[in-house]
């Protein structure tokens, strides 16, 4: 089937329909803006969201856990993020819910080469991501007297997905 860019919606709300009916999530369907959202039984939030303007699939799940409060945490959500981008094209990032802000890793997918296989795999692992850089911000220092002399934390550097 021939995609033409900024068209996608109808063919991505297919893809999402299939595949959340697979999951055995038959509610997970976007609405006429192109959007879904659903709180899974982990407590998670998943989110997807069609852009026209770049053809593209986004997909949102939530890093559970307390956003980071201090520099060096940011710190490492930044060197988190660019760890992820340059393996797996995930990133992490603000999001806001009824007025509060949530950590997530994100993936967007071309709206012209997605399958419900592709769709799947992708937040499979964008859960286990999104899971992992949990774990990895709550077993950060949160004591400041452990940085060293660049102000971030000695600990930064291991972190890994």
């Amino acid at each position: 089937m021939h995609i033409i860019p900024g068209q996608s919606l109808e063919h991505v709300r297919v893809i999402v329909q299939a595949f959340g009916a697979t999951a055995g999530m038959p509610f997970l369907q976007l609405d006429d803006q192109g959007s879904a959202a659903v709180r899974l039984g982990s407590g998670v939030r998943l989110e997807l969201e069609y852009a026209a303007s770049s053809d593209r699939l986004f997909a949102y799940v939530e890093v559970l856990g307390a956003l980071p409060q201090e520099s060096a945490q940011w710190v490492a959500v930044a060197r988190e993020s660019v760890q992820l981008m340059s393996n797996y094209g995930f990133s992490l990032g603000l999001g806001e819910v009824a007025g509060s802000d949530l950590l997530l890793a994100m993936a967007s997918l071309p709206a012209a080469t997605l399958t419900e296989d592709i769709l799947g795999e992708t937040l499979l692992e964008l859960a286990a991501v999104a899971s992992a850089a949990a774990d990895r911000l709550r077993d950060l220092p949160h004591d400041p007297e452990t940085t060293d002399d660049t102000g971030t934390s000695a600990d930064l550097q291991v972190i890994r997905v």
